[in-house]
């Protein structure tokens, strides 16, 4: 296991994270990468879109993509995606906030 490299993922456009986490992290020599989680907090730490779920939804997607552009990847190159989604009532504003 001495060949495998591990990259810890930065990306300025995107909020730093809290305590001892990283915003993700490139393994090779496969180029596989795992993003932490997201929420709606720009780069300067302010919350975004307070009771809003679609401005929420678009924040945290647009800090997933600065945190995949420091890979060098992008939306495409995505294999799975978790969502999780707070209340019933917020369900259609996310699916808003994705398109």
């Amino acid at each position: 296991m001495a060949d495998i490299e591990r990259t810890v993922i930065t990306s300025a456009q995107a909020p730093q994270p809290l305590g001892s986490y990283s915003l993700g992290m490139s393994v090779k020599p496969r180029k596989l990468v795992y993003l932490a989680g997201q929420v709606s907090v720009d780069a300067d730490g302010t919350l975004v879109g307070k009771g809003d779920a679609t401005a929420q939804t678009r924040q945290a997607l647009q800090n997933l993509r600065h945190v995949l552009c420091g890979t060098g990847a992008d939306f495409s190159n995505v294999v799975e995606f978790t969502t999780y989604v707070v209340g019933w009532s917020s369900i259609q504003e996310y699916i808003k906030g994705r398109s």
